[in-house]
């Protein structure tokens, strides 16, 4: 499903979480209005303040939007957020930490996040972005209401396995939301980097599972406060440890 702006209140913006640490990132669109040509835009993002990547189209025209890429071309990541502004106020449509080289991409209904090797590393219709929000006004303006349900579809589904064999492992930026299976008949040493070197969200959830006979070990680098009520340790073969980030480097393992 496509991003429609029904009216002349309506836009899209998009805004950094913070400053980028070198480069504002490239922001790009394509859209047609109801009964016009194709037209697009492509402009720079400008750190925390939001900047209008499509505008709102003219009088009752409705302007479909087909395409959005955005590419983190800084040298750090970044997080990124979607907003769909109407007259009743600012709508969350979708918040993403971008890794470097990282591309979120809007096309054919979908959100994607590719990584620099062009693999696909997460989809989903978003519209509810990662939070609801309020959503108010009658039911005919809400011309994102499906693409907003379709994007609740998805929770509670785990975003994928990462399969691992080693005997050492350090969480990176893909791993939230993931099951992380790890396999070896030696003892596991899992550590949670520093929010400084792996900026995960406050939020974030990640699944620590036994996969062989040797027992997965979690600790945090120096710096990193690990609270773990029922053991830091898996006890055997399928026993998995939820991680949950509760502060900005600070974790609970349950």
């Amino acid at each position: 499903m496509s991003i429609i702006l029904a009216g002349s209140a309506e836009s899209l913006q998009v805004v950094l979480g913070a400053a980028p640490a070198t480069n504002q990132i490239p922001l790009s669109a394509s859209w047609a209005d109801q009964g016009g040509a194709a037209s697009g835009n492509s402009i720079n993002s400008n750190g925390a303040t939001a900047v209008t990547l499509v505008s709102a189209p003219s009088g009752s025209t409705g302007r479909v939007i087909s395409d959005v890429q955005i590419v983190n071309t800084d040298t750090a990541p970044v997080t990124v957020t979607i907003n769909h502004v109407r007259s009743g106020g600012t709508y969350l449509r979708l918040r993403v930490l971008l890794a470097v080289n990282y591309q979120l991409i809007f096309g054919g209904g979908q959100w994607r996040v590719i990584d620099a090797s062009g693999v696909l590393q997460q989809s989903g219709s978003g519209g509810g972005g990662g939070t609801w929000g309020s959503i108010s006004g009658t039911l005919s303006a809400q011309t994102d209401l499906a693409s907003a349900l379709a994007g609740k579809d998805t929770l509670g589904v785990l975003a994928g396995i990462n399969s691992q064999t080693g005997t050492s492992y350090s969480l990176v930026l893909t791993d939230p939301g993931k099951d992380v299976q790890i396999t070896n008949s030696a003892a596991i040493a899992v550590s949670i980097p520093l929010n400084a070197s792996v900026p995960f969200a406050i939020g974030t959830m990640i699944i620590l599972r036994q996969g062989g006979a040797g027992a997965i070990t979690i600790t945090g680098v120096t710096g990193v406060t690990v609270d773990a009520p029922n053991a830091n340790a898996t006890t055997g073969l399928k026993d998995a440890r939820v991680l949950e980030k509760i502060g900005t480097d600070e974790w609970v393992i349950w």
